[in-house]
């Protein structure tokens, strides 16, 4: 998959990222540390992307204060600080086209906006006659984002193949608290380079539903007023609700009223009060304590991001069997199959396999252990004491991989089977396998000699313990 821009562009980004410093991410890897590797990194992480070997790493999670001294807590997710690099310059991708369809409303993370500007926007919204104002908030926003729905609005502006297979890879993160790895449910990672840019995106149809209306909105991220002239067109305007409904989003109730310049109000921080806009003195902002960080994750587990999932004994047989890789006759036909199968063994006993979007995910106590896209995936094969979830059956079903299951000791129990094949030419390889006398014996006996070694005074390879495809 290539990339849609170049490593000057990755390059520009990392500067990006050394400017604003911040932490280092899941892996444990800094900023300074990052900077005396740079080189070799970015020409890494170019290779991995267009190679489709990249795996975006676990987030970190932090918890903070969201002012100083305040009870209210705000929990940031933070990239690594290789992924902040590629999503810094994937967000200057997008933007070039997102920013031309954004309205003027929406002022939050955009170049060249600024609270200054939405200031001025409300005041000049006033002086044509806009008295009345509905102040909003929408609830807890950032964390209630619909995966499914914003990636079905980004596929709908078809970002091309790879920006959506790496967005689709951030927005459906793994999150490391310092003990385990669960999915990201719902929601955009506050910390993440690429999520304001999201955010604004999702809300882009809100803010044109509501500026055909014929009201005023000023926006900044999920912070927002709608200014109309009447209290009758306020009073209309609370049906705002119906309008973040449909994507999947509450009003805060509690934070959303009525109000005029009149008696006055605030918002971002400012005072508007009649004719007078009071804005508070720019004093240094002071950062809430960090209360929580979770520790990097262990060496032990790292693996399973940064290298391919390795590969059991019973794989191995198959690849030294010449069974790992199908092609159609006539080799050099065009759209002939140039990967290996993809086989999905599932071995961990008290794993569950669940569907995640368009992604699987395997887990066990309550840790991500595999996650994986459906498009590489042939067949899955469960053995012993794995379970499986309804959605993820019906969507092996729907997109044709068989599903077979097995004794824990390798005895075939029965399969699931889509009504029809994806893979012509790998039953034809099996039909032409089986017709073969010579090579149906050396696949058996590479079989026969993996069991015997799975089974030889119960040692079980380390290969065989973990969950991996081919």
């Amino acid at each position: 998959m290539a990339l849609p821009f170049g490593e000057e562009q990755l390059w520009e980004a990392w500067e990006r990222v050394q400017e604003n410093e911040g932490c280092g991410g899941a892996d444990g890897v800094t900023v300074e540390h990052y900077a005396r590797q740079a080189h070799r990194r970015i020409s890494e992480t170019v290779e991995r992307v267009e190679q489709g070997r990249y795996r975006a790493f676990p987030l970190l999670k932090i918890v903070v204060e969201k002012r100083p001294g305040s009870a209210k807590t705000r929990t940031l997710l933070v990239p690594t600080v290789g992924d902040r690099v590629l999503q810094t310059a994937a967000a200057r991708h997008l933007s070039r086209s997102f920013e031309e369809e954004f309205l003027e409303c929406s002022y939050g993370y955009r170049p060249g906006r600024s609270v200054d500007r939405a200031i001025a926007r409300v005041r000049k919204c006033h002086e044509l006659g806009y008295c009345y104002v509905v102040d909003a908030d929408i609830q807890t926003f950032f964390d209630q984002v619909d995966h499914d729905l914003l990636l079905q609005r980004l596929g709908e502006r078809q970002p091309g193949e790879t920006i959506l297979d790496l967005v689709r890879q951030w927005v459906r993160g793994l999150v490391w608290d310092g003990s385990r790895v669960r999915p990201l449910r719902r929601g955009v990672p506050q910390g993440s380079p690429i999520s304001p840019l999201l955010a604004n995106f999702f809300l882009e149809d809100f803010d044109r539903e509501l500026e055909k209306s014929g009201r005023k909105l000023v926006r900044y991220a999920d912070d927002f007023v709608i200014l109309a002239k009447t209290r009758e067109e306020a009073e209309q305007s609370l049906l705002t609700e119906k309008l973040l409904e449909e994507a999947h989003l509450k009003l805060n109730v509690e934070k959303t009223h009525i109000v005029d310049f009149e008696h006055g109000f605030q918002f971002l921080g400012v005072l508007f009060e009649g004719e007078g806009i009071w804005i508070p003195w720019k004093h240094e902002r002071r950062k809430g304590r960090i209360l929580f960080m979770a520790r990097p994750v262990p060496l032990s587990m790292r693996g399973r991001y940064e290298l391919p999932p390795p590969r059991g004994s019973l794989e191995q047989a198959f690849e030294k069997a010449g069974a790992t890789s199908v092609r159609p006759r006539g080799g050099g036909v065009s759209g002939s199959r140039s990967q290996p199968v993809a086989y999905l063994y599932l071995t961990e006993q008290g794993a569950v396999l669940r569907k995640a979007g368009d992604r699987f995910l395997v887990e066990k106590d309550d840790e991500v252990v595999l996650d994986l896209p459906y498009h590489k995936l042939e067949a899955v094969l469960l053995f012993g004491n794995v379970q499986v979830t309804t959605q993820a059956l019906a969507e092996l079903l729907e997109k044709g991989v068989n599903l077979s299951l097995f004794s824990r000791t390798g005895m075939f129990r029965g399969s699931l089977s889509p009504p029809r094949s994806k893979n012509i030419e790998l039953r034809v390889a099996q039909f032409e396998r089986y017709r073969d006398c010579g090579g149906a014996l050396q696949m058996a006996r590479a079989m026969v000699g993996a069991k015997i070694f799975n089974g030889g005074s119960g040692a079980v390879s380390p290969g065989e313990r973990s969950l991996g495809g081919v």
